[in-house]
Parts: C-alpha cells; structure tokens; sequence
C-alpha cells in the first residue's frame, strides 16, 4: 500500500485465459525468447553480472531478427481491456463507488449504473495505440466504460477514459510492448511492423460477467491475483 493508503487504480474487463491466449497473432508470438507467454516483472529480467542494456553475444539484435523482436507479448494472465484508469487514488472512495456498482440497475437505466449484459467483440487487426502499446480492438464496452466514469465522477473523483490524450475511451487489450532495450526509433518501427497483423480470435465475442478492480503498484496488502499475473485483484463486482 502507498503511502496514505494510494495506489494505482483501474477498473478493467477480464476475458477468459482461452481467449486472451488467441489474441496474440502468430507472427508475433513466434518473436518471443522461450517463456515469452509466461509472466515476468515490468521490463526484460537482468542476470546477474550484467548491466541493463547488454546483450548476450550470441543474442539477436532488433535489426537482425526484424522487428517483432523488438516488442514483448504480454502475458496471458494480463491480458485485460481496461475500462477506465484512475491512477494513484486512494483505495475507500474507489471500493464506494463499486458499492454503488452492485446496487446499479442497469448501463442505461436510472441511477447511470453498470449492470446488465455487455458482450465485447475481438477485432480482426492489431493497432498500435500510441508510442508504447500493440493492442487488439475490442468493441462492445463503450455503454459500460461510459456507466463508470458516471459513477467515479459522481463520487468526485478524477476520470481518466484509457485511450489517446486528446481521444476518449478506445476498447482494446494490450497484447504487446517495445522493449525497454530498444531505441526509440525501433520501437517505433516495432509497432509499424505489427500493425494490421490478423488477430486469431477474431470475431470471438465474449460476455463481460464482472468488472474488476485493479491495482498495479504498489499492490495493496490482501489483494488476490490472477495465476501468473502481475496485477493485483482487489475487487470483483458481478454484472447482472
């Protein structure tokens, strides 16, 4: 826990593990060291005795293994479609307006509540979002997305819909990142490469059971999490 009790907070969607293990498209998959699928801290893991940014003699450079190399899946168990970012907030006032959630009647019903049946539909293409994220399109959860920036604003706390600065909220999942290794120019071309890449569960729909809140860093003490998983789960709250 922060320190008055603030931590990095978002209330995101989860999709199934079987599903989100379909939202990485081949090309890219392929690119990842043995273990890319598996769950690692923020940034590539330094052994011992060697400083941050070398690389093994034999290891492949960006401009040698094209550049997929230079992005890094995310990990299945974090593959999430964040609904709305509040950043460092304290965690009472967040864990109120998830009160408030359960007792809601509906995405377009009295009271600008949340529950009700949200499907979310896969897009068919990677986009890169940004400078720093490979995301698949997810549509379907712009009613829920809207229902809980009504409610967080109610409670008079800060709104931050995830997508562009100047754009609002965009449905997706983050399915990869540039490495941290990798100069700015290749991790911009890492992302043009990717881009437009066929996504394998396309078309898949998935019906958002519950809406999750989050934690990132640092990890409020009690907070569950997923198997593998990076972030911390610090509440649930099912959809009717």
């Amino acid at each position: 826990m922060g320190d008055n009790g603030v931590v990095a907070l978002f209330l995101a969607a989860w999709p199934s593990s079987a599903l989100a293990a379909t939202l990485v498209p081949e090309p890219l998959g392929a690119t990842g060291a043995p273990g890319a699928e598996q769950p690692s801290p923020p940034g590539p893991p330094e052994p011992p005795g060697r400083s941050q940014g070398q690389r093994p003699a034999d290891a492949p450079t960006g401009d040698e293994a094209g550049p997929l190399a230079d992005l890094r899946p995310v990990p299945v168990a974090d593959r999430h479609a964040t609904l709305l970012y509040l950043g460092p907030s304290p965690l009472e006032p967040v864990l109120t307006v998830l009160d408030a959630l359960e007792t809601s009647p509906g995405v377009d019903g009295p009271g600008s509540g949340a529950t009700g049946a949200v499907v979310a539909v896969v897009g068919a293409e990677t986009v890169a979002l940004g400078a720093g994220a490979l995301v698949v399109p997810v549509a379907g959860l712009d009613p829920l997305a809207a229902a809980l920036c009504r409610l967080v604003d109610a409670a008079g706390l800060s709104v931050t819909p995830d997508g562009p600065p100047a754009g609002g909220f965009v449905g997706h999942v983050t399915v990869a990142r540039p490495r941290r290794a990798a100069t700015r120019r290749r991790r911009a071309a890492a992302l043009r490469a990717a881009s437009g890449l066929a996504v394998p569960g396309a078309g898949a729909r998935w019906r958002v059971a519950e809406v999750v809140l989050a934690a990132s860093e640092p990890v409020p003490d009690g907070a569950g999490r997923l198997p593998g998983g990076r972030y911390g789960i610090v509440r649930r709250v099912a959809l009717g």
